[in-house]
């Protein structure tokens, strides 16, 4: 590593939430620039560090950076500069132990949240609780921010340091503080200079400091060498279930989430409250995948007793009363599926399993149990319906094959208002009702025309008899139209049947009145000749020949 001057990282371009601040840290642009500077620091000797030929970890880092420490499960103790170091001591150990859990979003996101505790220890009064060094600082944060851009890092030696020993290495780099700290108050006074005091040269200097411990740390986690204490399965543990929450919540990447899950499960025996965390956060992260993982994990942990137990139970009675209930409502939607109910009542039974003095799910049994039977109750009387409707067609059918119009059509007609009874709720009915309303009316299309038929059928018969010039019969054959057809004109045709229907009695009547008057006057010629009436006129006598 050369010792060339980096330009300070300003990351604009990676846009992250702001965490709330502590009050005794560096502020949001500067954690940014501390940690960017570190990231190309290091970057010298783990070029592909929070990175992978598909995926760039940077803007978890930076994220982590902002939250800072109380993004942490544990409050870190840090009301003094041996609690802070210790703090960082340990989570080193834990992230270092944590490399075997994979080093992803989650694992540069608490690189990021260390970058922030180990800068924030080389802030002035970090960790100074009392309320004028937290005034102070807080000015001192305002000046920062807006020197920021100006500042320059130059490393101070060749290649990070791996950090066998914390508190010599932190001591090591503060033993000036408390002389810098005295200035940098006595600036920051009524009256003084402010940051244009011992803050001028020295802000940019606690910067590299910053810059360079970080560096340092984050190669201690990385590095393969021996001698940093391990972390213990419990903080591995819940380190994992940490990172489930974040690659849930934060990443809403499921599918690495279960890898995590599944590591969790393998490593965790006996933490009942982890289990029931992750569970909970797959659970609230739903969807098909995070609703089953949560379910699982929650009964998994069924195998602890007492008060946790009866927590859990509780969790998984919710479930299956909020499914049972969602099926219920859904059961009475048009078109629900037919087993809707009984699925519903499945869903409250598992309710009333892990809760059995639940009085809801009890209710709720009780409650579909009845709808069960009261459609049970009315496909019965859909099937009774059906039966009577289609009876009606049989009926219809015999009346029509005997040429009994009438009585056909008005039985068709019933059969039809019969099939239109028969709800839509339940299919194998409904489907019975739709091909039997189909059926009849082909029936009565048919019954119409055949009644048509027969009509002209008495026409042509008229008319032969007519040219055989006996007009009596033919009479008798052209009157059989009117009473033939005359139920018909009750009967709701189409435009292009009731059009047909009035031709064909106009036509009727305009033969009869034709026979008529060719009878009256063959009647006439008769008795002029002497034959009956009535009787064919004789032919006229043929002329002589020759005339």
């Amino acid at each position: 590593m050369n010792h060339r001057i980096v330009r300070v990282w300003i990351a604009a371009a990676i846009l992250v939430g702001l965490a709330a601040q502590d009050a005794a840290a560096w502020g949001p642009q500067s954690r940014r620039a501390i940690t960017g500077t570190a990231l190309q620091m290091l970057r010298r000797s783990y070029p592909d560090v929070f990175k992978t030929d598909d995926a760039n970890f940077e803007g978890d880092l930076i994220r982590g950076a902002l939250d800072g420490p109380t993004a942490l499960r544990e409050s870190l103790p840090m009301n003094s500069d041996a609690a802070l170091v210790n703090s960082i001591g340990a989570q080193i150990n834990q992230l270092r132990h944590a490399r075997q859990t994979g080093v992803g979003s989650y694992f540069a996101y608490r690189m990021g949240v260390l970058s922030a505790l180990v800068g924030d220890y080389f802030l002035p009064f970090a960790g100074d609780e009392s309320t004028r060094k937290r005034e102070i600082v807080s000015r001192i944060q305002a000046d920062l921010e807006k020197e920021l851009e100006s500042f320059r890092y130059q490393p101070s030696r060749p290649n990070l340091q791996f950090i066998r020993y914390p508190n010599e290495y932190f001591q090591e780099r503060r033993k000036f503080f408390n002389d810098a700290e005295l200035l940098i108050a006595a600036d920051y006074s009524r009256g003084g200079p402010g940051y244009n005091g011992y803050m001028k040269n020295g802000g940019e200097a606690f910067f590299g400091n910053a810059v360079e411990a970080i560096s340092d740390v984050w190669n201690t986690v990385l590095a393969r060498s021996e001698g940093v204490g391990a972390s213990s399965d419990e903080a591995l543990t819940w380190f994992l279930v940490d990172k489930i929450e974040y690659l849930l919540s934060v990443k809403k990447n499921v599918r690495e989430a279960e890898r995590a899950q599944e590591m969790f499960s393998r490593i965790n025996r006996n933490d009942f409250e982890a289990y029931e965390k992750v569970a909970d956060y797959f659970y609230g992260f739903g969807g098909e995948m995070g609703t089953d993982i949560g379910l699982r994990m929650w009964e998994t942990s069924l195998t602890a007793s007492g008060p946790e137990r009866r927590r859990v139970l509780g969790k998984l009675a919710d479930h299956y009363m909020n499914e049972g209930e969602e099926v219920f409502q859904l059961a009475k939607q048009p078109n629900a599926p037919k087993d809707s109910l009984e699925r519903a009542k499945v869903q409250f039974l598992r309710a009333l399993e892990y809760d059995r003095n639940s009085q809801a799910a009890a209710m709720k049994v009780k409650e579909v149990q009845a709808a069960i039977e009261d459609k049970l109750e009315q496909q019965m009387t859909m099937m009774e319906l059906v039966s009577s409707a289609q009876e009606m067609m049989r009926k219809a059918e015999g009346n029509l094959a005997q040429k009994a119009y009438e009585s056909a059509l008005s039985t068709f007609e019933r059969s039809i208002h019969t099939f239109s009874q028969v709800s839509s709720e339940f299919e194998e009915q409904a489907r019975a009702s739709s091909e039997g309303t189909e059926r009849a009316k082909s029936q009565i299309n048919r019954l119409i025309n055949s009644v048509f038929d027969e009509g002209r059928s008495f026409l042509n018969n008229g008319d032969d008899l007519f040219d055989q010039k006996k007009f009596a019969e033919s009479i008798a054959e052209y009157k059989k139209v009117d009473p033939h057809v005359e139920f018909m004109n009750d009967v709701d045709l189409g435009p292009g049947q009731r059009q047909e229907l009035e031709e064909l009695l106009a036509q009727a009547d305009d033969s009869v009145v034709k026979a008529e008057n060719e009878k009256r006057r063959a009647d006439a010629a008769a008795k002029q000749a002497g034959t009956a009436p009535g009787a064919a006129v004789p032919p006229a006598a043929r002329p002589p020949a020759g005339n």
